[in-house]
C-alpha cells in the first residue's frame, strides 16, 4: 500500500513537470512560457520535499544507533521554536509556545526538532492564513507532554486513522505526502513514547505526544526495538 501511495504521489507532479516542459519546447516563444517554467518548478520542488522525507524516514534505523541526545528545555526549545515561529509567521499564522516543567530529557538524535517541526508543519499547512496555532511542553508526573494545537480545517474520525500512515494524503488535499506524521509517529514509538489525536471537522486539531523522561538509553533501545518487533 505505502509503495502504491509513494508511486501516485510521485506521477502527478512528474505529470506537472513533463506536461508543461514538452509545451515549452513545441512553442518555446508562447506568452505562457513563463507560467509553463513556473509550474514545472513548483512541482520540482514537491518531488524534492518527497525524497527528502523518504530519506528522512530511512535514516530512523541510523539515528538509532547514534549517542543520545540531552535536551535541556530552557536553552532548546527557544532555538526550536525561534525558526517555527519564523515558518508560521510566512504563512500568517500566529504562533506561540510555552514549556514548563523539568529542564532535561535525553532522546535520540534530532528527536525534538523533529516531531515539533513535523507537527507545526502540519498545522501550519490545515490551519487557513491567520490562524492561530499552540505548542505546550510540559512535565507531567514522569513524562514530557508536548501538544500542538490548531483552530484549522479539523478531520474526521476516518481522516485520524489515515494520517500516520506512510504515503497517504488526506481526501480532497491537493498537495502533500503524509510523510511527515509518519516520521513523528516513528520517532515517538522509538523513543518508547506514544502519540494521540483529537480533532473535529471545522474545529481543528490537538495532536499530543508523550515521551518517558526516565530510564537508561540501553532499557530505551530494548524497548524501542520491542515495539518494532511487536506492534
Amino acid at each position: 500500500r505505502a509503495m502504491a501511495n509513494l508511486s501516485h504521489e510521485i506521477r502527478t507532479p512528474l505529470t506537472l513537470i513533463l506536461g508543461p516542459l514538452k509545451e515549452v519546447l513545441e512553442a518555446p516563444d508562447s506568452d505562457k512560457t513563463v507560467e509553463r517554467i513556473e509550474l514545472a518548478t513548483r512541482n520540482a520542488d514537491r518531488i524534492s520535499v518527497l525524497v527528502d522525507q523518504m530519506l528522512e524516514l530511512e535514516k530512523l534505523e541510523y539515528i538509532k544507533t547514534l549517542p543520545p541526545q540531552h535536551y535541556e528545555l530552557d536553552h532548546d526549545m527557544p532555538r526550536i521554536m525561534f525558526d517555527l515561529k519564523a515558518y508560521a509567521a510566512l504563512k500568517k499564522h500566529q504562533l506561540t509556545w510555552q514549556c514548563s516543567g523539568q529542564k532535561r530529557i535525553t532522546l535520540f538524535t534530532d528527536s525534538l526538532e523533529k516531531i515539533l517541526s513535523n507537527l507545526v508543519s502540519n498545522a501550519v499547512k490545515y490551519t487557513p492564513e491567520g490562524g492561530k496555532i499552540g505548542v505546550s511542553v510540559k512535565q507531567r508526573q514522569l513524562q514530557l507532554v508536548i501538544e500542538v494545537s490548531d483552530n484549522g480545517a479539523g478531520m474526521t474520525e476516518e481522516q485520524v486513522d489515515k494520517i500516520f500512515d506512510r504515503y497517504t494524503r488526506l481526501e480532497n488535499e491537493a498537495e502533500g505526502t503524509g510523510v511527515g506524521l509518519a516520521l513523528v509517529k516513528e520517532l515517538v514509538i522509538a523513543n518508547c513514547g506514544h502519540i494521540k489525536v483529537e480533532s473535529e471537522p471545522g474545529a481543528g486539531s490537538c495532536f499530543t505526544v508523550f515521551l518517558p523522561m526516565t530510564g537508561s538509553t540501553t532499557k530505551s533501545r530494548a524497548m524501542a526495538k520491542e515495539v518494532k518487533e511487536n506492534p
